[in-house]
């Protein structure tokens, strides 16, 4: 890889034509069955090289020489796995300033990814659902490094917490688009059975990998879950939220009885990114609260404090006379 964008200092024409090997060595890294490899990507040059800035032009060029926008989503989120990469190793080495670096090019190339997202058009629900499973794929093995990381460096959680943060725009994307989708479906006067079958059919085309993956996707969801149950309150809004994620948790683990693998995925999936949401908002609750009643306490602070000061005066101004 490094070997490659060496050469491209020499010309610029070997280095576009070089381009297409260069992507299949450093962004298309091998899958393995480990947890630590699936992690690991070639980063190429990383920040603290002479040369980074050479890599990141060379992935600029590589995506404006992609055509169309599906493509260049994919392509872009693929560049955006590399970023992570470098992350990685930044923090790894200890060179927190560069990791920051990388993750600014990893928020680029992610904004890449939802801008072309946007402009992606297709009038055929089969086509859209097939485009959207596909980059729901690469997106949900891009979650899942993010997480693996986290885990492995709990005490870099800042940097992290915002990759991670705009790897979940783009989910929050892939959601809205896909349920449009379903809209239209039910327009033309489709089931909900019939297009849940649909769109388990397409998940499984696009993942060949489900087997594996299904059983680690429904323990995030677990796991997701119990940790949702300690912050949410009872009766609230975010319990209603937790009811239905454990409902489709159950669905997830029916469907993977009875080897429906795409609809236990998506079932198990949702599953996570309602018991997620249903723990950020009961924080965000339980921070606004938190908020409030400093508030309160302040002013009620500089009342008593106001009260005081008034009743000193009044002392201080008292003449005692002695007969």
């Amino acid at each position: 890889m490094k070997n490659i964008k060496i050469m491209a200092l020499m010309s610029i024409a070997i280095t576009v034509f070089a381009l297409p090997i260069a992507n299949a060595q450093s962004l298309g890294a091998q899958e393995t069955t480990t947890a630590e490899a699936e992690v690991d990507v070639n980063p190429g040059f990383a920040p603290d090289s002479p040369f980074y800035g050479l890599d990141v032009a060379i992935d600029r060029l590589a995506l404006a020489l992609t055509f169309g926008s599906e493509a260049k989503s994919e392509k872009a989120l693929e560049i955006a796995r590399e970023r992570l990469a470098e992350v990685k190793a930044m923090l790894e080495a200890k060179k927190d300033a560069h990791a920051e670096k990388a993750a600014e090019e990893h928020e680029a190339f992610m904004t890449e990814a939802e801008t072309n997202l946007d402009e992606i058009k297709n009038e055929n629900e089969d086509s859209e659902l097939e485009i959207n499973a596909r980059l729901e794929v690469k997106l949900v093995k891009h979650l899942d490094k993010i997480q693996r990381l986290k885990l492995q460096m709990s005490e870099k959680q800042k940097v992290l917490n915002k990759i991670q943060e705009k790897a979940e725009k783009f989910e929050a994307k892939l959601y809205a688009r896909e349920q449009k989708i379903i809209d239209k479906l039910k327009e033309k006067g489709m089931t909900d059975e019939e297009i849940e079958e649909k769109v388990s059919q397409v998940r499984e085309k696009a993942e060949s990998k489900l087997e594996k993956r299904v059983p680690d996707q429904i323990e995030r969801a677990k796991e997701a879950i119990q940790d949702a149950k300690e912050n949410v309150a009872a009766n609230s809004k975010e319990a209603k939220m937790l009811a239905k994620a454990e409902a489709k948790l159950m669905i997830a683990e029916q469907a993977l009885e009875n080897n429906q693998l795409g609809k236990a995925f998506g079932q198990a999936r949702a599953a996570e990114k309602l018991a997620i949401n249903a723990e950020r908002h009961a924080q965000k609750n339980n921070e606004n609260e938190s908020v409030q009643i400093a508030k309160k306490l302040a002013i009620e602070t500089k009342e008593n404090a106001e009260v005081g000061s008034g009743s000193e005066n009044s002392g201080s101004g008292e003449i005692n006379i002695v007969i």
